[in-house]
């Protein structure tokens, strides 16, 4: 029973790590080193570069998913904590927990994308554009919302940008 609760909260934990270090590996490269990579025909650079033309969809795409699986696992570890041992270790896992989807989702992945971020890019690129536009029907919505209620966000934020939405 046990290892079924840890695989069904490393699972989301090491998706959302991935999706992270490949998220970060494809931000980090600009927008001339993408032109380069296309001029220079590598395999993944044009969708690369569409990545890059639209970062706001897919930072959102990339935001929506990690925090999804991240709750998600400290949810199942949180739940099955109380179940196991009680109310008070399960506030102790989900103080742990967070902790813990800290570092496995967010520091350890940027630091791998920081080491090779144009490999990471490329060989991901492919991968997050299809994800990208699968999820369009759920993140074009929320793109819209987030211009209008949110001044200063990625999205459009003027006054044209917010009566084109409505």
């Amino acid at each position: 029973m046990i290892g079924l609760i840890l695989g069904t909260v490393a699972v989301p934990l090491l998706a959302s790590a991935l999706l992270t270090a490949l998220g970060a590996a494809v931000l980090q490269v600009g927008t001339s080193r993408v032109r380069t990579l296309q001029d220079e025909g590598f395999g993944g650079a044009e969708q690369l570069a569409l990545l890059r033309g639209d970062e706001a969809q897919t930072r959102l795409v990339l935001r929506l998913l990690t925090r999804a699986l991240n709750l998600a696992a400290v949810g199942v570890a949180t739940m099955a904590s109380e179940v196991a041992w009680g109310p008070m270790a399960a506030l102790g896992i989900l103080a742990g927990g967070i902790v813990v989807v800290l570092l496995i989702t967010d520091v350890i992945p940027r630091v791998v994308a920081a080491r090779h971020p144009v490999r990471l890019a490329l060989l991901a690129s492919p991968f997050l554009l299809a994800l990208t536009r699968s999820l369009q029907f759920l993140t074009r919505p929320l793109a819209r919302l987030e211009a209008v209620f949110s001044p200063g966000s990625p999205g459009e934020t003027t006054p044209e940008a917010r009566e084109r939405l409505a």
